[in-house]
């Protein structure tokens, strides 16, 4: 009816299948992708999601890019002693910390972190998960078996929901996330904002702030994947530190809550002046 619409696509491989809520929205059952360039413009959240979108016939000037915000004041990287103090508080030695936020599902496959520390003979890191039982093939019961009967249980911590993450990422050394499909990971945004590498799949969204031993590192779904490259920066402290600081670098040129903002505001203003 001539009113200018934007809409949100924030998952890659997903967001014109025929049973997607994109798919019922648009039609697209019944009119196919006849309706598709009837929306004023499509917001999307990584350089995937625009692919995916033009592959389906969306003009790509009906596409603007526009990533998810990051209260960068917020999450923000703390000093040695601050964050072996944020350890302490949970438990843990001053050895590395690996964390990885999300639910503990198969498609993010957080069981790799603990078969690596299962794999590890040193044991040199340990492994904070965060994030609730997954809704869709759970593996939070695996896991807490896997580290029971390993005898893992002091170098592992898993909580649930926090309204405090911000600290966990800050008590953190890296973030991992072995996902198989994301659009764009909000918890990477936010520990790479808190100073941390992002060691992650190939997948929407990373292959987009992820660039290979500059701001973190690109990993397959096997345990001598995830062992290599935390074997590498273990031996490399400076190696850690700098891929760390260009993470945190990135965010704020990137995706700061205020360039988003300003973002939007440019493109809700170009609608409304049609």
């Amino acid at each position: 009816k001539g009113v200018p619409t934007a809409m949100l696509i924030p998952n890659a491989e997903s967001g014109f299948v025929n049973s997607s809520i994109t798919s019922r929205l648009l039609g697209l059952r019944k009119f196919r992708l006849n309706n598709i360039n009837k929306v004023s413009k499509y917001i999307s959240i990584s350089t995937s999601i625009r692919a995916e979108l033009e592959g389906y016939g969306v003009h790509k000037d009906r596409i603007v890019d526009i990533p998810f915000g990051i209260n960068t004041n917020r999450f923000k990287p703390v000093d040695k002693s601050e964050k072996a103090h944020l350890k302490n508080e949970l438990g843990f030695n001053n050895d590395l910390l690996l964390i990885s936020a999300g639910e503990i599902t198969q498609r993010k496959y957080q069981k790799l972190l603990i078969e690596a520390l299962v794999a590890s003979e040193e044991k040199y890191f340990n492994v904070l998960l965060v994030g609730p039982r997954g809704k869709v093939l759970d593996q939070s019961e695996e896991i807490l078996n896997m580290v029971k009967s390993h005898g893992l249980v002091d170098r592992f911590k898993w909580i649930p929901f926090t309204p405090d993450i911000h600290k966990l990422y800050q008590a953190a050394d890296i973030f991992v996330l072995p996902s198989n499909n994301e659009g764009l990971a909000n918890a990477m945004l936010e520990a790479m904002s808190s100073g941390l590498p992002a060691i992650v799949t190939r997948i929407s969204g990373a292959i987009d702030v992820v660039k290979e031993g500059v701001t973190g590192f690109f990993i397959e779904r096997r345990v001598e994947s995830l062992s290599g490259v935390l074997s590498m920066v273990r031996n490399d402290a400076a190696l850690l530190l700098r891929t760390g600081e260009n993470a945190r670098e990135l965010v704020l040129n990137y995706c700061s809550q205020e360039l988003v903002l300003q973002k939007h505001i440019e493109l809700f203003t170009t609608l409304r002046s049609r």
